[in-house]
């Protein structure tokens, strides 16, 4: 059975003045598809085969509106690979509705047949049909062929057969050309069909069919875009297909240059400079003569060309929403980047890696200070007017995950690790609200500089971070260091750093002339690992030097001298004491110990506990003070506590990394109780019995006042503990003491300056010694109390010999002993010639009761 539908030239739609357009979207068209007909219908907007009879040949034919110069376009979807017997043969210029039949002349494009084609042939009446273009074979190779066919006739009788595989019209490639000079002018288009088997039917599919005769084409092809493909070469993609012909280059100082037609693509143009560029510079460029296969010329093609060459941070993941919620008003997943660099940068060929999967980025250029959105197709509403690049499948990202960003050559642009349980809001870790980068210098890699965002729309996309400050980073600083074995040592910078600098052992050195034998990175946490070439003492202090390291911006240069680290021993008695306790607090805040080590060994953490005693003297609840390796160096102060964040919005934390989170501390009750350091075979290092009492009489109320330890070569008795003073917000955490003991001048002498004037024979006295160079001087003494008043006055007016020694019982002027506490020794000395000198000596008073 044939069929011939013929269309009068009404049914062509005009669109834009300049081009038909004849598409299927009206299934009920009585004048187009006559009633009874069953070898074509129209379903979703498609025109469909839909004849029953297998082995045979079917055709629909369209009256058509030109038949000069012009362009034919025609979008297919043959679902089957074709064959000798299955195929399709698109018409132009037919001279008659019946296709094919002896009588008529034609002109058609054959998509299938034996070789799977896409060929262009002519066919006189009577005889068999003429290849005149020999398209590429195995075109239609696939059981799914979908794409659109563009033919081309200029006015030199010239013919160019396109085909686009993708269907989009953005990627039609040059079968050929042929100039026919034997013409043929005809007024019919159509389709015509073979099909051998029912596996065949209804198979065949096509839609909007264009015509664009070259009368109406009025201008040349526009750029629509470019891409680099490498540091020399960039492709220019133009709306339409360009004819390479008298085109210049207007490229300034720029080196010699090729302009070529890409082998695959026709709208594309190759251009190519023979020497690299600089980097990251841009360079006006502009096109003459750019034309189309219609001779219609475009006018000055300008556009601006550069090399990117991004370094680590300078395109930064700055947000991160891995959890949506449908209630939000962001309710998909993204990830924003931010151009931080002061140069464009394009992302052709980048890549975004997480522990589920990875992205290839298509050809993106983000300016200076941009924001670009990587999201999904259907995400892309959700963020009108940003800079939106889409992806068929997004990053399945998960609540704890690492996100890498690479550059087309592998090299790390940014990267970060984070785990959303780490960001103290347990209700916006849930999802809904997204992560954001607080800081462009904080996080090169890692997961430091990070929180959720503080905008009520649960993010901020495309836009400034309602979380950014700029922060002051010390290069210069470390987290941590400690040594996990007598071969390694492992560093935490409080920066990230270059991974090629970072990784020449020539940059470490330590004092005793051991050198490292290797060493590994992890970016990510900020951190290396050194192995020695021979094992460190155990307990033994070392010192690290760290020089030429750059930052992972290269902005700075890491250079660190004499980091003090040791391969760590096990605490003994007398090594370390509690030096600090907090066991009253306000409501609602949390108790906190510190500890100092006196001895000169490094000391491991892992192998303290931290103890209470029950009322009826028994030990009482053991919390292991670090369930990580962890170190305390001579002399260092270490503070635990539950939520050192917490504690430290309460007092002043001058080294926050003294701080210490503990689970949960023993109890420690307001009024009084024992606090206890223990090894780990339960050997008790330290204790300090605590009372209420032993605050400062002057205080009415205790609450969130520490009580520090004076001295440490003094045991825990009742004197040698103080309330913190006001003027260190009444706790010290981390650091020295607010009642520690001054040291004088060396030029005077006061020994002991803690004295226990209890007749038992333990620095009962206090002797002070002047030098002998003050000798002919006048000399007072005043002794005053914590609180400022003056309780004795010592030494009246006395002329000094040289060397000269006075005694202290600790009594006031009425010849009483004072209560315990600390007393301020205020020396006055004047000479002949009125010269005053004065110096203030701190001495305490305990009592060993």
């Amino acid at each position: 059975m044939k069929l011939t539908i013929v269309c009068c030239l009404l049914l062509w739609p005009m669109i834009a003045c300049s081009q038909y357009l004849l598409s299927f979207d009206d299934p009920g068209n009585p004048s187009r598809f006559p009633e009874g007909d069953t070898n074509f219908i129209v379903r979703d907007g498609k025109l469909q085969s839909a004849c029953l009879l297998p082995n045979t040949r079917f055709y629909c034919s369209f009256a058509s509106p030109v038949t000069g110069s012009a362009y034919w376009e025609l979008s297919f979807q043959l679902k089957f690979n074709p064959s000798g017997a299955n195929y399709v043969d698109w018409y132009i210029n037919a001279t008659d509705a019946v296709l094919p039949s002896s009588t008529t002349a034609a002109y058609f494009v054959r998509m299938g047949g034996t070789k799977d084609e896409c060929s262009f042939y002519r066919q006189f009446p009577g005889a068999e049909p003429e290849l005149l273009i020999d398209g590429r074979d195995g075109r239609f190779n696939k059981s799914d062929n979908t794409g659109k066919l563009r033919l081309l006739l200029d006015d030199e009788h010239r013919w160019y057969l396109f085909h686009d595989s993708t269907g989009t019209g953005e990627y039609f490639q040059l079968e050929g050309s042929m100039e026919d000079t034997a013409y043929l002018p005809g007024g019919y288009i159509g389709i015509a069909i073979r099909q051998s088997t029912p596996s065949f039917f209804g198979q065949h599919f096509f839609d909007d069919i264009r015509i664009m005769p070259a009368g109406m084409i009025g201008s040349g092809p526009v750029l629509k875009g470019l891409s680099p493909l490498n540091d020399s070469a960039w492709i220019l993609v133009f709306d339409a297909p360009v004819l390479l012909k008298d085109v210049s280059l207007v490229a300034g100082s720029l080196p010699g240059y090729d302009l070529l037609p890409d082998p695959v693509v026709a709208n594309r143009l190759i251009l190519s400079f023979r020497e690299q560029l600089p980097h990251n510079i841009e360079f006006p460029l502009t096109l003459y003569g750019i034309r189309d296969y219609f001779g219609n010329k475009s006018g000055p093609v300008e556009f601006n060309i550069a090399v990117s060459k991004a370094g680590p941070a300078d395109i930064l993941i700055s947000e991160i929403m891995y959890q949506p919620l449908p209630a939000m008003p962001y309710p998909v997943r993204y990830i924003e980047l931010k151009n931080s660099a002061q140069y464009p940068v394009n992302l052709a060929g980048w890549q975004l890696i997480s522990s589920k999967g990875s992205l290839l980025l298509p050809s993106v250029r983000m300016v200076v200070g941009s924001y670009l959105l990587i999201c999904d197709i259907a995400a892309r509403e959700f963020f009108p007017g940003k800079d939106v690049c889409t992806v068929n499948t997004m990053l399945n990202l998960q609540s704890k995950d690492q996100l890498i960003l690479l550059d087309n050559s592998g090299q790390w642009i940014h990267a970060v690790s984070y785990q959303m349980s780490l960001y103290q809001d347990p209700v916006k870790a849930l999802g809904g609200w997204s992560l954001e980068l607080t800081d462009d210098k904080l996080a090169c890699y890692g997961g430091t500089g990070w929180a959720f965002s503080l905008n009520g729309s649960g993010g901020t996309p495309g836009m400034p971070n309602s979380q950014f400050h700029d922060t002051v980073a010390n290069a210069n600083d470390i987290r941590s260091i400690y040594c996990p074995d007598e071969y390694h040592t492992e560093l935490c910078l409080e920066v990230s750093y270059d991974l090629q600098s970072a990784q020449l052992l020539s940059r470490y050195s330590l004092d005793n002339a051991i050198h490292p034998k290797a060493i590994t990175l992890d970016p990510f946490k900020n951190m290396l690992l050194l192995e020695w070439e021979r094992p460190l003492d155990s307990g033994n202090l070392h010192r690290l030097s760290i020089e030429g390291i750059k930052t992972c911006d290269s902005e700075d240069e890491i250079r660190i001298k004499d980091i003090r680290f040791g391969w760590a021993q096990p605490p003994a008695e007398g090594m370390l004491l509690i030096n600090e306790i907090l066991f009253n607090p306000h409501p609602g805040q949390q108790d906190y110990l510190e500890i100092y080590n006196k001895s000169d060994k490094v000391l491991n953490l892992q192998q303290l506990f931290i103890a209470n005693r029950n009322w009826d003297g028994s030990l009482g609840t053991i919390v292991q003070a670090s369930g990580e390796p962890d170190v305390i160096l001579p002399g260092e102060y270490i503070v635990f506590c539950k939520d050192p964040r917490s504690l430290c919005s309460q007092y002043i934390c001058k080294n926050e990394f003294a701080c210490r989170t503990v689970a949960s501390l023993p109890s420690f009750p307001d009024e009084q109780g024992c606090a206890l350091l223990l090894d780990y075979k339960g050997t008790v290092l330290d204790e300090f019995c605590y009372g209420e009492s032993m605050h400062s009489p002057a205080i009415s109320n205790v609450e969130g006042i520490a009580l520090e330890r004076v001295s440490w070569n003094l045991g825990n008795v009742h004197g040698n503990w103080q309330s913190a003073a006001s003027s260190a917000g009444y706790g010290t955490p981390g650091y020295e003491n607010s009642r520690y003991l001054l040291e004088g001048s060396s030029s005077w002498k006061v020994n002991p300056k803690i004295i226990s004037p209890n007749n038992d024979g333990w620095n009962d006295i206090c002797s002070l010694t002047i030098p002998i160079d003050l000798a002919g001087n006048v000399l007072n003494v005043y002794i005053f109390d914590i609180l400022g008043n003056l309780v004795n006055h010592w030494v009246k007016n006395v002329l000094l010999a040289g060397n000269d020694v006075f005694i202290w019982d600790g009594k006031d002027d009425q010849d009483k002993l004072l209560p315990a506490g600390q007393y301020l020794f205020l020396l006055e000395n004047y000479d002949i010639k009125g010269h005053v000198g004065r110096k203030k000596i701190v001495v305490a008073i305990v009592r060993n009761e």
